[in-house]
């Protein structure tokens, strides 16, 4: 199983097409052996970021088109700092997303050297809490 990052096809949703969505979404993933981790909405109403566990890409679009979510992204990724099983205890206390535009050619090594140097910083804003890349 890999985990996805998928951003959906930015169109505007109500509150409720996005319950609706999410209720689909997690309803497909888990008939073909999927989950749906994380759904986080961005700061354009009803602007989809969404964690999904999925036996490979094909079957992940699948689960997307049959739920009727149009993406414009989806990246494998893979978390760094906590397993799967701490992310989903701790998912309802992340309040914010933050969206980085990481440089052209930056390499896993080059990220983490410099997450190492700026984390100590973190320290520095009291009522912020980092919790996972």
């Amino acid at each position: 199983m890999t985990l996805y990052l998928v951003e959906d096809d930015r169109q505007e949703k109500t509150k409720e097409q996005v319950s609706e969505i999410l209720e689909r979404i997690a309803t497909v993933a888990s008939k073909s052996q999927g989950e749906l981790i994380e759904a986080l909405i961005g700061e354009t109403e009803g602007r989809l970021f969404l964690i999904i566990k999925a036996i490979d890409r094909a079957s992940l679009e699948q689960v997307l088109e049959n739920a009727g979510l149009g993406w414009q992204l989806i990246k494998e990724m893979r978390l760094i700092g906590q397993d799967l099983a701490t992310v989903r205890e701790r998912k309802d206390k992340a309040n914010y997303l933050v969206q980085w535009n990481l440089p052209p050619g930056l390499t896993m090594e080059t990220y983490l050297q410099r997450k190492a140097e700026k984390t100590p910083l973190y320290a520095q804003v009291p009522e912020v809490s980092f919790e996972r890349t």
